[in-house]
């Protein structure tokens, strides 16, 4: 958990140099702990709410023997609610808790929260006003669909761009994703030029980060490129998939005619139409060559999102490995200053322009829904954490 990198002591803790004993966290006393850091990390209070900071019994936590927090009888909790009902996959409803003796006391009685595989059907319920509450993206809903009992809060989260399988036979080489990448045509994607980050997670760099852009067309640098990856195949064509979802079929055909007009024979690009959730399962599978797909950053700062191209990362949905990212990328963990943050981010977005993992194209967006009757629910420029104000 690199997120708390900056704890004296974690790190080396983390890696194995010294104990967890020399972690510099102790109790001061019974109400108050004192965390010492060992250089400033601008996002380390927000860091504090995430469930890995959560307090937790030593004891119940020993008793539960590896099952801590897998069902109702390995959860302990001492807030305003507590989970009273849980069926994985399906919902899971909080209560409120009669013990708890904060300040505030749980407004409601109960909160129900649904887990929708199938988005279509849950945007169907929102547009219906079945639910009081609800999250969802600019690709899957139309925000004037629903009715004047929603206030919508948008949050630009979300970046739509070309995800390459680096794991698959062909796309694993380098410079065939880089003959694919370099004979983009952004026009057919969006005028608006589009970095590697999300809005949200931009937020706060310092301004001399650069390579913050994905390269700009080059046929001739294009066709090198795949005349190498030819080599390398051993072959003198080949073919590529591209899945994305129904709705961007077209657009990934015209772009398919490109492709096919600025490399000619030697590769020939096929484009998969299928559901949302079809393409969601098929890319976190590994079970295609490449996707334009949805990277969405929970967080504001830039960590979070850039962390699933990491090779230990169970969200590289693109089998990335690379040791020249991972090493810049654990340098961005543990920045201590603008001058460090910047020089690691530097090195991040060259490692994924160099390599051609992703190419960035159309900025998206996360909504959040809420009634009037749960006014006060909300997300500053994140998604990770949701705030019940009086609830």
């Amino acid at each position: 958990m690199p997120d708390f990198d900056a704890v004296e002591g974690f790190f080396d803790a983390r890696t194995g140099v010294l104990p967890p004993e020399n972690i510099a966290v102790s109790a001061a006393s019974d109400t108050t702990l004192t965390i010492t850091t060992a250089y400033e990390d601008r996002d380390f209070l927000k860091k504090l709410a995430h469930p890995a900071a959560a307090p937790c019994n030593e004891e119940f936590f020993n008793l539960c023997a590896g099952r801590y927090g897998l069902g109702l009888g390995y959860l302990l909790t001492n807030g305003p609610y507590y989970l009273a009902r849980w069926e994985t996959g399906a919902y899971f409803r909080i209560a409120g808790n009669p013990d708890y003796a904060g300040p505030r006391k749980a407004f409601a009685d109960t909160v129900w929260f649904y887990y929708n595989d199938d988005t279509a059907k849950m945007n169907e319920k929102l547009a219906a006003g079945t639910y009081a509450a609800g999250v969802t993206s600019t690709a899957q809903f139309d925000p004037d669909a629903v009715g004047g009992e929603y206030t919508v809060t948008q949050i630009d989260n979300v970046l739509y761009g070309l995800v390459f399988n680096c794991a698959d036979p062909v796309t694993s080489v380098p410079a065939m994703r880089q003959a694919l990448c370099l004979t983009v045509d952004r026009s057919i994607f969006s005028d608006a030029p589009v970095g590697y980050l999300p809005v949200n997670a931009s937020a706060g760099l310092p301004a001399g980060v650069k390579n913050n852009v994905p390269p700009a067309e080059n046929e001739q640098t294009a066709k090198n490129y795949l005349r190498e990856g030819l080599e390398l195949l051993n072959a003198t064509e080949t073919e590529i998939t591209v899945l994305c979802a129904e709705r961007h079929e077209e657009t990934l055909k015209l772009q398919m005619q490109h492709w096919q007009k600025e490399l000619g024979v030697p590769v020939n690009v096929k484009i998969s139409a299928v559901s949302d959730n079809e393409l969601t399962k098929a890319v976190r599978l590994g079970n295609y060559q490449a996707a334009y797909y949805p990277l969405s950053s929970a967080e504001i700062s830039p960590v979070g999102f850039l962390s699933r191209f990491a090779g230990t990362s169970p969200d590289n949905v693109a089998r990335f490995n690379l040791e020249e990212y991972d090493d810049a990328f654990a340098t961005l963990s543990h920045a201590k200053n603008d001058a460090d943050l910047t020089a690691a981010m530097d090195r991040v977005f060259a490692a994924l322009r160099d390599n051609a993992v992703y190419l960035p194209l159309n900025a998206g967006c996360t909504y959040l829904l809420n009634t009037s009757s749960c006014a006060d629910l909300y997300y500053t420029d994140s998604t990770a954490l949701m705030y019940f104000v009086k609830y």
